[in-house]
């Protein structure tokens, strides 16, 4: 399924991502700097980890670029961040998860992920 986006009018963010099946293939939130309020990522279909990898960039190849977080969802469970102060993406934001851990992991997942990440301006 495709990247879903959404405009919420809110003190904490104005834009909805919403990618359900979130793999190794970057999905670009917007490409203009970004301030991060939420991520909620579902990783109750697979039976390993995946690493959720957020990215200060519009046009992100997995594998080589190093991404800004890297976060680690366990097998068969949900990962959900809040930042009060939220994080500020100089030049864009995307995002990709993988099995593999740190810049060079490329492996996408094998059941779907879903993520949903609230961002503004």
């Amino acid at each position: 399924m495709a990247l879903s986006l959404g405009l919420v009018p809110s003190i904490l963010g104005t834009l909805v991502a919403d990618q359900t099946v979130t793999n190794a293939t970057p999905s670009v939130v917007q490409s203009v700097a970004t301030k991060i309020y939420t991520i909620n990522c579902d990783n109750t279909a697979n039976s390993v980890a995946i690493y959720l990898k957020i990215y200060d960039s519009d046009s992100v190849t997995v594998g080589d670029e190093v991404p800004r977080f890297i976060f680690k969802v366990q097998a068969s469970s949900k990962l959900n961040v809040f930042w009060p102060s939220p994080p500020v993406l100089s030049a864009a934001c995307s995002f990709a998860a993988t099995t593999t851990p740190g810049t060079p992991g490329t492996t996408s997942p094998t059941n779907d992920v879903r993520t949903i990440i609230v961002v503004a301006p």
